[in-house]
């Protein structure tokens, strides 16, 4: 939103971040076994098309939209105010007061709420304390200081993260063991390298 402000001449903004680098969902999650669920060549953005996706369904997306390096490429770093959650925002007297988490409060003419989804992490009731001697942690928070090779690991839920958690754990842990409140789907991805021909689809000026 903000690259396409800057596009139309709208320069006057801030950009609101309450993590300390830009990436979403690809900067939060680095499980085993991480890949996207859309084909890569509609992930991407229309003003700077990529051409040289490796897989279908690629492994990583940090290099592609999320790229920490959109906002110096694009002129937005003097605009991010990182480290700063938007705690309350209110509309009055043809304006909007933001409240943010630094204590500060900014008054505005437009507000764009762009916020994603699934940022708060949730955990179970009951952790059941002592009763498991091995780490634990969200799959958004993984500890890559903890070794799975050869371990017994349990998984909790079958969304498409707890899915693709289990395949990327096969054949590393020992044993994996899935806990399900209900079954899921699951079907198949062509995960390979991107067939030829592919690439050249959304190849154009501006590629990168």
């Amino acid at each position: 939103m903000a690259i396409a402000l800057r596009r139309a001449g709208i320069s006057d903004l801030t950009i609101f971040e309450k993590a300390q680098g830009v990436g979403g969902t690809w900067r939060e999650n680095t499980y085993p076994g991480l890949t996207c669920d859309v084909p890569s060549r509609f992930y991407q953005f229309s003003f700077a098309p990529n051409p040289d996706w490796s897989h279908l369904f690629p492994p990583a997306l940090r290099s592609a939209t999320t790229s920490p390096r959109w906002p110096t490429t694009f002129g937005l770093q003097d605009s991010i105010r990182f480290g700063t959650e938007v705690v309350r925002a209110e509309f009055a007297e043809n304006h909007w007061r933001v409240l943010t988490s630094t204590g500060d409060i900014e008054e505005v003419d437009f507000l764009i709420a762009a916020t994603g989804i699934l940022h708060h992490l949730r955990y179970p009731a009951d952790r059941g304390p002592g009763q498991l001697a091995g780490a634990v942690f969200h799959s958004a928070r993984w500890d890559h200081d903890v070794a799975v090779a050869g371990k017994r690991v349990a998984v909790v839920g079958t969304g498409s993260t707890g899915v693709q958690i289990v395949c990327g754990l096969a054949g590393q842990a020992s044993h994996v063991e899935l806990f399900q409140r209900s079954a899921q789907w699951v079907f198949p991805f062509p995960t390979g390298i991107h067939p030829a021909g592919q690439g050249a689809a959304t190849r154009g000026a501006g590629g990168w």
